[in-house]
């Protein structure tokens, strides 16, 4: 198990030591990846697929930047939306699809921590109710929190953390955005589980 020390204390379900279990799992080669924030207002789906990148550590091991992600992806470098499924798809990253009902079925939450403690991240979408825009967010990572089964999630673009990630329940990826509690108002649409790619 890797130590990843200075996780934030953000919003009111974001808790770093109270409750929490003693038995968490990362990502292997997490410490390679960068927490860094996403380099546009809509290219959140780069820096997860560039933090994806840098843990498997492809197409060299230092992964691929956001930059060239959005190129690879759009063949331009633009500061424009894309859905995380076409990103991941044309990055031979994606594996298993999970949609939002999947959050209320506790065998398919302990398929998603199989997942990442076998070594493979959990690409996420949220979803902003009443609004067509949307956000990406990665989880490296899983234990529990107060008895809940929480992951550890990159967020490339928070409010007020500055180390861009933190420890949630999976239970509030239902109302979640960007690092704070919203009241209901993000939900998780889909996550995609990763795999490295065939050579």
């Amino acid at each position: 198990m890797v130590d990843i020390p200075s996780f934030a204390t953000v919003g009111n379900f974001y808790i770093q030591d109270s409750g929490r279990s003693t038995e968490w799992h990362y990502v292997p080669n997490i410490t390679n990846a960068r927490f860094e924030d996403q380099n546009g207002d809509n290219i959140c789906w780069a820096a997860v697929a560039s933090f994806i990148t840098e843990i498997y550590q492809i197409p060299t091991a230092a992964g691929m930047t956001q930059d060239e992600v959005v190129f690879f992806h759009l063949r331009e470098l633009r500061d424009k939306a894309a859905r995380l499924t076409g990103v991941f798809f044309n990055l031979d990253l994606a594996d298993l699809l999970y949609d939002g009902d999947d959050l209320s079925d506790p065998d398919k939450i302990t398929e998603m921590q199989q997942a990442i403690v076998a070594g493979n991240p959990l690409g996420i979408h949220i979803s902003w109710k009443g609004l067509d825009v949307g956000h990406a967010i990665c989880a490296f990572g899983t234990g529990t929190l107060q008895g809940e089964p929480a992951f550890a999630i990159y967020d490339p673009n928070p409010n007020g953390d500055p180390d861009n990630r933190f420890e949630v329940p999976i239970s509030a990826l239902n109302h979640y955005i960007e690092g704070v509690d919203s009241g209901q108002i993000g939900h998780w649409e889909y996550a995609l589980s990763c795999r490295r790619p065939m050579p």
